[in-house]
C-alpha cells in the first residue's frame, strides 16, 4: 500500500479541535481484527469505569465533538460515552492501532463511529442526520462519507494490527505487557480471556453505572 494512499485511508475520523466551520466528525468502522480487544474488552470493569468517569469529567460532562449533552432512553440526560480515539500507523512494515486518547461523545456522535453496527440495526438515517448537523453538510455529502467509511473498512479488513495503549501508561497496568503494546497475534485471546473472567461483573455493573462503552458487535459484523 503506497504511503500517500495509506495516509488517506487512515486520516482522522474525529477532529474534536477543528475550527468552527471545519469538519469534526466522519463515519467510521473498525476493521474486524481489532474487535474483541478494545480497552473495554481487555481491562477490568472497575478500570474501565474509572477511565470513563474521568473522561466525562474532563470534558465537563458534554460531548467533545458537538458540545451537547448526551441523552439515553426516554430522553434522559446522562454522562457522555467514553470512546477510544485511534490512530492507525505503519512502523517498519508493521501495522499498529495506537490509542491517541479517550474522548467523551454523546450517543449520536458515538453512533457515527460505529457505522457498521448502525447499518445492522437500521439506524443509518440517524447517522446521516448527525453528520449533517455537526458538520453543516448536505445529505449527499453525509451519505458519501458513509460510503467512504465502508470502502475504508474493506481496505483494512484483511490487515492485522499490533495494539499500542502506551498513552495510558500512567493509568493502567496489563500483566505481561509493561509497555502496553500487544502484538496482533495475542490481542484477541487477551480480550476474550478478560471478557470471560469478568462476564458476571460486567453484566451487573452495566445496570448500576450506565457507563457508555465501546463494546464490539458480538455477532462479529461491521461496527
Amino acid at each position: 500500500m503506497h504511503d500517500r494512499f495509506w495516509e488517506t485511508v487512515t486520516s482522522p475520523r474525529l477532529i474534536p479541535n477543528a475550527g468552527r466551520n471545519e469538519t469534526k466528525l466522519h463515519a467510521d468502522m473498525l476493521p474486524p481484527s481489532t474487535h474483541h480487544s478494545n480497552l473495554r474488552g481487555i481491562l477490568s470493569w472497575s478500570q474501565w469505569a474509572r477511565l470513563s468517569s474521568d473522561t466525562s469529567y474532563a470534558a465537563g460532562g458534554v460531548c467533545e465533538v458537538c458540545d451537547e449533552q448526551s441523552f439515553g432512553p426516554h430522553g434522559k440526560s446522562q454522562r457522555p460515552d467514553c470512546h477510544e480515539l485511534w490512530v492507525f500507523e505503519r512502523r517498519d512494515g508493521v501495522y499498529v492501532q495506537r490509542l491517541e486518547r479517550l474522548i467523551a461523545l454523546c450517543k449520536s456522535c458515538h453512533a457515527v463511529q460505529h457505522a457498521g453496527l448502525a447499518a445492522t440495526v437500521g439506524t443509518t438515517p440517524m447517522l446521516v442526520a448527525t453528520l449533517q448537523r455537526v458538520n453543516g453538510w448536505t445529505r449527499s455529502i453525509a451519505e458519501a462519507d458513509l460510503r467512504w467509511a465502508e470502502s475504508r473498512y474493506e481496505i483494512m479488513e484483511s490487515l492485522e494490527f499490533d495494539l499500542d495503549l502506551s498513552a495510558l501508561l500512567s493509568q493502567i497496568n496489563i500483566p505481561g505487557y509493561p509497555a502496553l503494546v500487544i502484538p496482533a497475534a495475542e490481542r484477541e485471546a487477551l480480550g476474550l480471556s478478560r471478557q470471560k473472567k469478568s462476564g458476571s461483573e460486567t453484566g451487573s455493573a452495566l445496570t448500576l453505572f450506565d457507563v457508555g462503552t465501546d463494546d464490539e458487535d458480538e455477532s462479529g459484523g461491521k461496527r
